[in-house]
Formats: C-alpha cells, structure tokens, sequence
C-alpha cells in the first residue's frame, strides 16, 4: 500500500489532500497503474461462482462460493479477497437479507474481483448483482485501509424509509477511512422513500479514493444524489464519471458532498430530476474543497454546480447546464476559474441572477471566463446574464465576458439589466475584457415597453469604491422601449472607471 501528501496551491490558499494510491484503474482514468497485491506473509481467500464454503480457500485450486464466508474467515491484517470473474448473487455468492456483503471492523482489507479461474491474472469484473431484494449490496462500517476494486454492484434497493435502509443501495459506509475504491461501475441501485445515495452513500468518512463509474441510480420519493452522497467526509478523492443518474426532487441530481478539504476532478454529466425542477450536477458545501473536472447538462431547472462554503475552488469546465444557471456560489474567499459556457435559464417562476454565475458574498477571485450564456421567457427582471455579483471585496479579471443574451419569444417580457454582469457591493475590482453581450428588454402587449440597461455592465444603487478596468466593446443595450448604457450604466453608485469602453450601443456609458 502506497501513501502520499498532495499540496496544491492556488493564489493565496493552499490546499492539503492525502490519499493512499488508487489501484489497477481500468475505465481509462490511469491505465498504467497495476494492483497492488499483498506481501507474502499476507494471507490469499479465493471466491469463485463455482466455489463451495466447505473448502477453505486459501487454495486457488478450491476457492469459497461466497464472498461473505471469506471475510469472516479474515483473522491476517493485510489479508486480499480474489474474486473470480462472474454474477453473484443473493444466496449465490452473497447473503440472502439486508447486505450482500458486510465488512464491520475489518481493517486492512482487499477485495480484488475479475480474476480468470486459476487466479493467476485480473481480467475482468466480478457482478454483485442485488436483485432487487437487497437494501445495500455493500455495507461497510468503522474500519480502515479496505479495498475494493474491479467490480459491477448493482441491484440494490434501499427502500425502507428508516434511515440507514434507505441510504446507499449499492454501497453504504459509515465511519470508514483510509480506503480505495477503485476500477468499480456502480449502476442501477435504487434508493427510495426519502432515499439519500442511490449509488453511494458514505457517512463519517475520510481519507478515502473513490475513483468509480457511477451511472443509472435512483434516488426518489423526496430523495437526494442519485448518484454519490457524502456526509462529514474530509479529505477524500473523487475521481472517475458520474452520470445519468437520477432525482424525483432534492439538493443534488447526481453528487452531494459535505466535508472539507475535499479533491474533486470528475465528469458529472446528465443526471437529472424525473419530476420536478431541482438539483444540482453537483452540491458541494464545506471549506478548502477543490473541485475540478467537467459538468454537463445538469436537470432542467437545475444547476450545474452550488458551492457554499470559504476559501473552495473551482478549475474546470460547465456547460448545457440544464435550466438555470452554470455555477452558484454562496461564501467568502473563494477562487473560480475555468470555463462556464451554453448555460441557459428557462421559463422559472424564479429570479434570475446570473445565467453563467452567481456569486453572493466577500473577497471571491473569479477568473472564469463565461461565454454564450442566455436566459429565456422569465418574467422577472435578469440580473447580470454572464455573471452576477453582490458583496464586497471581490476581484473579476484576466478573463473574458462573452456573448452572453436573453432570447427572444415567449409570453413574458420585462426589463434587463446587465448583459455580461450586474455588480452590487463595495470595493470591488472589474478587470475583464466584456464583449458581445446583450440587455434587451421585451413587452407584453402594444401598450407595455421595456427596456434593456448595461449591455456590459450594470452597477446598481447600492455600488460604492468599485473600479471598472479592462475592454467593454461590442455590446448592446436594447429593447422595444429603448436602451441606455450600451458599455455600462451607472444606477447612481460610486464607481471609478478607467476600462477601455468603446463601440458599444446606442451609447458606451449612461448616464
């Protein structure tokens, strides 16, 4: 077993992560990496669908039939589970009621699953497969340094509304640390009644490598993360894709993360909510978390990703965020950069702040550069279609604010106010090259005209001590009744303004 300190550091924070090696990743994250295997002093159980639990095996030649029989004959630490490759089953290699598997105090564990029938080499996946009966396919608690790898779980069904058995169908953890789990696909678990994690729940656990495919798991009836829930976990890796998984309503349609000090760098892609409009690609809410990767096309009337929280960051790529916006930020001290691009609000009842970011709170960097973002029939006034910013001390620069729009059509109409970003706050610094962008203000019937104000930027009443540098060019305020502050426009605040403004229209500031 290997160990490592991670140091990342981004502008001012530092970010500390542990880990303890990731181990024969096969779905394409690290192809070159090879298991790990016990050292000779360590003791080998061998499980195959043809095995029998009369044996003892520790005999490659005669191996057990259930995986359980395997773990409760564990008495060496360091002890490694091969598992050949096959279905397992209820009563066919796992327990018949509640947990396929339990792992309870066992530390210094591995279960390595896909061997060919003569152990001799790793080729492919073991299938625990749930059946529909089982509330955890994997229930593992209060231990440290367990491995899993090389496994399909599925079929689990979480589905009594008591807590712990409507938690985690696939996998369960509860106080685990340490661990690897790893070359895994968790898919087509199911977690209802107020079910939390259809593919993965862990609880009071840190220190953990998750790097798994998780796809195609539920989580309903007022449920959250269809794909991955974490509660009170620091400092864990979560690595690999999660995807096409699924909420009836909740905080998150595919990853909820709790926790500080958090690594994540994953595809999150097409999780959704089958009923209503909520959730998130991804809701991470703590201190010192870093995620990176790639979101894409969260639910309708969801986001791509909320962060709440001090001094997290994000580095990575949102796009085709379903129906509201790319990126929601709530706290303090936060770095975002990256790309947000093609995120869109729809027909909401709600008000629309920011259709790329919104950014509530003090001494945020945001470096980001968002582009193509729109919003679409909301009856309420738009603020800020590229990026909305309220609170003090916050830095925008070294990026681009882009052909960000409304779109036209639609039953309500109103007025606009900020094409590439709507500011309110004090102290802060714009430094950013704004361009393309579009407040237009629509109507509802020929008596009713609205207008569009700050094609690039609009800074409200309340402004006080901002500076606006950088290029605003190329921006348009408009609308059937008019609009003012094709660059920017000032609502009465503070502001001193030393950017490039130019080519803007029907004017390049106003008033």
């Amino acid at each position: 077993m290997k160990f490592c300190k991670i140091i990342l550091t981004l502008g001012a924070l530092s970010y500390f992560f542990s880990c303890s090696g990731v181990a024969d990743l096969k779905n394409q994250i690290f192809p070159n990496e090879k298991t790990s295997y016990p050292s000779s002093s360590a003791l080998i159980i061998y499980v195959a669908t043809n095995g029998n639990d009369l044996n003892n095996g520790t005999n490659a030649n005669a191996p057990l039939l259930n995986i359980q029989t395997a773990i409760d004959r564990t008495s060496v630490s360091g002890t490694m589970i091969r598992i050949g490759a096959g279905t397992y089953t209820p009563g066919a290699g796992l327990n018949f009621l509640s947990n396929g598997i339990s792992i309870n105090g066992k530390h210094n564990l591995t279960l390595s699953g896909g061997y060919n029938p003569d152990f001799t080499a790793n080729t492919g996946l073991a299938i625990l497969d749930g059946s529909s009966t089982l509330y955890h396919v994997v229930n593992a608690k209060y231990l440290a340094n367990l491995t899993i790898e090389g496994m399909i779980i599925q079929g689990g069904n979480a589905s009594v509304n008591d807590g712990e058995n409507s938690f985690g169908a696939g996998i369960y953890l509860k106080g685990v640390s340490n661990s690897i789990f790893s070359n895994c696909v968790i898919n087509n678990n199911v977690a209802t009644n107020n079910g939390i994690g259809g593919g993965l729940y862990a609880e009071d656990s840190s220190y953990n490598t998750f790097s798994l495919t998780i796809s195609n798991n539920f989580a309903l009836i007022s449920g959250n993360a269809g794909g991955l829930y974490i509660t009170n976990g620091n400092s864990n890796s979560i690595l690999g894709r999660i995807s096409e998984n699924k909420i009836q309503s909740g905080l998150a349609t595919g990853c909820f993360i709790q926790g500080n000090s958090n690594y994540i760098n994953t595809v999150i892609s097409n999780n959704i909510s089958i009923v209503s409009a909520a959730g998130n690609g991804i809701y991470l809410s703590g201190d010192y978390n870093l995620l990176m990767g790639y979101i894409q096309n969260a639910a309708m009337g969801s986001q791509g990703a909320f962060i709440i929280g001090s001094r997290n960051s994000f580095s990575g790529l949102i796009a085709n965020s379903g129906g509201t916006r790319g990126l929601s930020l709530q706290g303090d001290s936060n770095i975002i950069s990256g790309n947000i691009s093609n995120c869109s609000f729809s027909i909401t009842p709600q008000e629309v702040k920011g259709a790329g970011i919104s950014a509530i709170g003090n001494y945020n960097t945001i470096t980001a550069n968002v582009m193509d973002c729109n919003i679409n029939n909301n009856g309420n006034p738009p603020k800020g279609i590229g990026l909305f910013i309220s609170g003090n001390n916050n830095i925008v620069s070294n990026n681009r604010i882009t052909r960000n729009n409304i779109s036209t059509g639609g039953a309500f109409h109103t007025n606009s106010y900020g094409g590439g970003i709507y500011l309110s706050g004090t102290n802060n610094y714009i430094n950013s090259i704004i361009t393309g962008n579009d407040s237009k203000g629509y109507y509802t019937n020929d008596t009713l005209s609205y207008m569009g104000f700050g094609g690039g930027i609009y800074l409200d009443s309340l402004c006080l001590n901002n500076v606006i540098a950088g290029i605003i060019s190329n921006n348009t305020a408009s609308g059937f009744g008019g609009g003012q502050g094709g660059g920017i426009y000032n609502a009465g605040g503070a502001v001193t303004i030393t950017a490039l403004v130019t080519n803007n229209f029907p004017d390049n500031i106003k008033p």
